[in-house]
């Protein structure tokens, strides 16, 4: 969440905070993930996941239901109740990346439509092996650099390809 995007998501949470003061905000990403005290700092926003967020957001779930409390959600960042950041510890990274498929069908395909076809984004690995100073992959993957499995990437082309009619794909 950096750039064109923090702008939005800023001017997003001022006006959900100013409509509805009780909704709680959370933001995920690169930039919570690397500075979270920063994003604290601002008033719209309540907590701020941090890392991978798969998991995450489910425990983050459970703490708005009241089955955990912020205490004990790794990979959270918050404001305690007299208004102190609290950081917590980072979760462990997802060991099999195979386990978590984007869900194409929640999404509107038509805005992916480039040269008259519709293009695939693959996200087939996370992470970098390089270690380049200006980079966020050393405060977000710890420099680490992890793939999905081969069978995989083939399985997710196929079925895009089949069932949405895909024509090209974009890897990430």
């Amino acid at each position: 969440m950096t750039g064109f995007s923090l702008r939005s998501a800023i001017s997003f949470s001022q006006k959900i905070k100013y409509q509805h003061p009780d909704v709680p905000v959370v933001w995920g990403g690169v930039q919570p993930t690397a500075i979270p005290e920063v994003c604290l700092k601002e008033d719209f926003v309540d907590a701020v996941g941090m890392g991978e967020g798969e998991e995450l957001i489910v425990d983050i779930a459970k703490m708005f239901n009241g089955l955990l409390t912020p205490y004990e959600v790794k990979g959270l960042a918050f404001k305690d109740d007299a208004g102190n950041i609290i950081v917590r510890e980072r979760r462990e990274f997802i060991n099999n990346l195979d386990e978590y498929k984007a869900d194409y069908s929640l999404i509107d395909l038509n805005q992916y439509i480039f040269y008259g076809n519709i293009t695939g984004l693959i996200m087939s690995s996370r992470g970098c092996a390089f270690n380049c100073a200006f980079c966020y992959n050393n405060a977000f993957n710890n420099g680490r650099w992890r793939k999905h499995s081969l069978e995989y990437d083939l399985n997710v082309l196929q079925e895009l390809r089949v069932k949405y009619q895909f024509k090209g794909f974009s890897f990430s």
